[in-house]
């Protein structure tokens, strides 16, 4: 009987192990779909910046020709309207943000489940194994 309870425990075992896989794998496809559209944002950003005609001033005067000052100076809005928009980009980069943070805890913590089971399972095996070769032993 020990060894049909092993065998039968694995396969629900592997069950588990395949739905958490196929988790991890759409986690992976939300976090992907979020990259992407975060760099959609970002490109967005930069080509209204580049678009305004204020891409001059977002460097410091004194900075060496060819590189970005390290704190780059937004400029000020013109006619009373910012070509950054009214700062819907940096919102929805930082909503984007929070879920991706959230989909990293719920990855971590699907993959140390994965583990445990993936150590379930070997133990399960060979508890079926240790049972096999007592039950139908020959002679």
């Amino acid at each position: 009987m020990g060894f049909a309870d092993a065998v039968a425990g694995r396969q629900f075992v592997v069950a588990r192990k395949s739905d958490l896989e196929f988790q991890l794998s759409m986690i992976m496809e939300r976090k992907l779909a979020i990259l992407d559209e975060c760099n959609q944002i970002s490109q967005t950003l930069s080509n209204s910046i580049f678009q305004s005609g204020l891409h001059n001033t977002i460097t410091s005067p004194t900075a060496t020709p060819g590189f970005i000052a390290p704190s780059p100076v937004i400029p000020p809005a013109v006619f009373g309207q910012s070509p950054y928009g009214t700062g819907e980009y940096e919102q929805r980069l930082s909503e984007l943000q929070g879920i991706e943070k959230a989909l990293d805890l719920d990855q971590k913590k699907k993959e140390s489940e994965l583990e445990a089971i993936k150590a379930e399972e070997e133990s399960l095996k060979k508890i079926a194994d240790d049972h096999a070769k007592k039950d139908f032993k020959l002679g």
